[in-house]
């Protein structure tokens, strides 16, 4: 092989390589925008895990205001059912007061008065006999004028 060819060999497989370093190159040139576009995309997720990091932190105060408040209102509960037991029994002696003390009381009460009643009829009865006597001595009298004034 002469220089000649060996040159134009050589000639060849440099353009050969420059086609090649240039394929390289527009592969390194996608795979750089690429690599930007993956660095962009984890930059974004990694705002994005910040963002639900931040509403996670949230949601955990939250759920403590939230179970400090079911705390509270379990206390309010058992305060309330207590009340409820001490209304029962106020309640229940209530009407056992009622039963015993007050109907008996309103019974000896109305025994009484239908005692006192019977008693003013009973006094009333005389004076009920003066009235009718009363009105038939008025009667008598108008009857006694009538008369006089016949006679007269």
């Amino acid at each position: 092989m002469t220089d000649s060819e060996k040159l134009d060999l050589l000639i060849e497989d440099m353009g050969t390589m420059k086609t090649e370093i240039g394929t390289i190159k527009t592969e390194i040139g996608t795979m750089k925008t690429e690599m930007q576009t993956m660095k962009t995309e984890m930059q974004t997720m990694k705002t994005e895990m910040q963002t639900i990091k931040t509403e996670m932190q949230t949601m955990k105060t939250e759920m403590g205001t939230i179970k400090t408040e079911m705390g509270t209102i379990k206390t309010e509960m058992g305060t309330m059912k207590q009340d409820i037991r001490e209304l029962k029994k106020d309640t229940a002696n209530i009407k056992l007061q009622i039963e015993n003390e007050i109907i008996v009381n309103i019974k000896r009460v109305a025994e009484g008065h239908l005692d006192l009643s019977r008693n003013l009829h009973e006094a009333m009865k005389p004076n009920q006999e003066v009235e009718m006597l009363a009105i038939k001595v008025r009667g008598l009298q108008t009857d006694v004028r009538e008369i006089k004034q016949k006679l007269s």
